[in-house]
């Protein structure tokens, strides 16, 4: 129990300050990654939203700067930052050459890249643009499939994304209803059916009650302390090592 407590690695987080909708100064920045260091996270991949053709797509020279900022300004060794993109999905091709003009970071440079897909409907095409991604050899991490309304109406779809070579995040404070009851009710049923690859924060903000903490208790509720460290500790130090984070077994998967 300690050894997961005090390593957690979060690979979705919004604390990159002044670049997308999570901590606007450095201080806010700060002030979330010591309050996450204080529920046992050191890990951090500052997964700022890209988006485009918005004012959240700043580039990978900016977000570097402020990151040697952020890492100046924290003074502690224990914590390691690193840059990545939650990406909202796109064509596949726009997504590549973001990546081959260096637009868009991926964790510590591995394949796998988090992307994140509309909230309220359907992408089309959708497993057309996960199979362009997986024949260009990355490995697309869905953010928060819980939330999403197309998957709470029909959670069969969740099996159709996982044909492909893809894994999925939710976010921990899903469990606690912070997002609704669907969302939680989804994610119970993701973690009961072992086809969650990663747990992260999602963090944006620190709120006035200990949302991580409340989170955390009640996940040891529905998972053992080794399905916790599978999805918080080493799951997310195979993807930063650009191992093979293991495929999630579907019963009825047609293809292999």
């Amino acid at each position: 129990m300690a050894t997961i407590m005090n390593n957690m690695i979060d690979i979705h987080n919004h604390s990159l300050p002044g670049v997308d909708d999570g901590a606007k100064t450095m201080e806010e920045a700060i002030a979330n990654i010591k309050y996450l260091k204080s529920k046992g996270f050191k890990s951090f991949v500052l997964s700022s939203h890209y988006i485009v053709n918005t004012k959240y797509s700043s580039s990978v020279e900016d977000r570097k700067g402020i990151l040697e900022q952020l890492k100046k300004s924290l003074e502690d060794d224990e914590i390691k930052l690193y840059l990545g993109n939650e990406v909202y999905i796109n064509k596949g091709e726009v997504i590549l050459d973001l990546l081959k003009r260096g637009q868009i970071r991926t964790p510590k440079g591995s394949r796998y890249i988090l992307v994140e897909l509309p909230l309220d409907h359907r992408l089309r095409h959708l497993e057309n643009i996960i199979c362009d991604l997986n024949v260009a050899g990355l490995v697309p991490v869905i953010a928060h499939p819980e939330r999403y309304t197309y998957i709470q109406e029909d959670f069969e779809k969740i099996y159709d994304l996982l044909e492909f070579d893809c894994r999925l995040q939710c976010n921990l404070t899903s469990i606690t209803g912070h997002y609704g009851p669907r969302a939680k009710k989804i994610m119970k049923r993701l973690i009961k059916e072992h086809l969650v690859s990663f747990i992260a924060t999602d963090f944006h903000h620190l709120h006035r009650e200990d949302t991580v903490g409340k989170a955390l208790k009640k996940l040891r509720k529905i998972m053992s302390e080794s399905e916790m460290s599978t999805v918080l500790e080493v799951n997310p130090r195979i993807m930063l090592e650009n191992g093979d984070v293991p495929v999630p077994y579907v019963k009825h998967r047609r293809y292999k």
